[in-house]
């Protein structure tokens, strides 16, 4: 881990894992279920990017879980859905939420308004939520209100544990969404006024 910024994860630059077979089909190891998986172009995107998270922002193996279903990581949550990453602290609360798409797949706002459900449904335990192709990753802070602010880079192991992001990381703005589409500011007035006062 060098100083620094973080350099950007990008497919092809972080190798997972040798490729096997299975019953005739290519196959990845997932280090973190310790299964083989069909390599399908999402999850070669998910195991890169697990590499990435170990060699690039010095997180541990045993702190990274995939295809997670939500009712596995908070006692409480009962909604239904997989997280495709997420890394978890010392104390098994969920830190980052990452959702992957295969790297043809372009990074619309749908992929964000998935993760932040998936945030919403862990009842807000995650402080960074993501959403990567392998050739297209935007991290993001989730505001107290619920809003996603873009960060500049990835943050660190450290930057995580310590539950506050350093100010290299301010958020950049977000460009604008399409009309008629909006999630909650992080101004509760701004709020009031533009989704109506229910």
């Amino acid at each position: 881990m060098s100083p620094g910024p973080p350099k950007p994860f990008i497919l092809d630059t972080f190798v997972a894992t040798e490729t096997f077979h299975r019953d005739g089909f290519p196959a990845l190891f997932d280090p973190c279920r310790q299964i083989l998986v069909p390599a399908t172009p999402e999850e070669n995107v998910r195991q890169q990017l697990i590499a990435y998270l170990k060699g690039e922002l010095g997180i541990l193996g045993h702190l990274i879980r995939t295809e997670v279903h939500l009712s596995n990581l908070l006692p409480r949550v009962a909604a239904r859905g997989r997280v495709d990453v997420v890394v978890s602290g010392p104390d098994s609360r969920p830190l980052v939420l990452v959702e992957c798409k295969a790297q043809h797949i372009a990074l619309t706002d749908d992929a964000l308004d998935q993760v932040l459900r998936y945030h919403k449904a862990t009842e807000a335990a995650a402080s960074v939520i993501a959403t990567t192709n392998g050739v297209e990753t935007r991290w993001y802070r989730v505001t107290k209100y619920g809003a996603p602010q873009q960060l500049v880079h990835a943050p660190r192991v450290r930057d995580l544990l310590g539950g506050t992001l350093p100010s290299d990381l301010a958020p950049e703005e977000l460009p604008p969404r399409p009309k008629g589409v909006r999630l909650p500011s992080d101004n509760p007035r701004l709020d009031a006024c533009e989704w109506g006062s229910r």
